[in-house]
């Protein structure tokens, strides 16, 4: 997140889970996402360009979020201009040996 943030760019993190709650349902994390660009877009009149684009990327789990929030935008946001929805998450396999039963 930093290098956008060196970048100038807006970034909204919306949390879908937070402390102690379970996952979100795919039409609440569907809205989670446009819902934090719209508060950003609106927050303290900030300016941008005619052409300005949004683009989201999601970490983890976050990518479900993403990939919900793109197929939701024509219909719950139309106005937003994104363009794209990337969805980016990391896969580490870490191998362990030993008794993993209950006990």
């Amino acid at each position: 997140m930093l290098p956008y943030l060196q970048g100038g760019y807006i970034v909204t993190v919306p949390d879908k889970q937070g402390k102690e709650h379970a996952f979100a349902s795919g039409l609440i994390e569907g809205h989670h996402t446009p819902d934090g660009v719209c508060g950003a877009l609106k927050f303290d009149k900030p300016t941008f360009s005619d052409n300005a684009k949004v683009i989201g990327r999601g970490y983890s789990s976050g990518p479900s979020q993403i990939g919900r929030a793109s197929q939701l935008l024509a219909g719950y946001t139309p106005e937003l201009p994104m363009v794209v929805g990337t969805m980016v998450a990391r896969l580490q396999v870490k191998w362990q040996t030993g008794f993993f039963g209950l006990s």
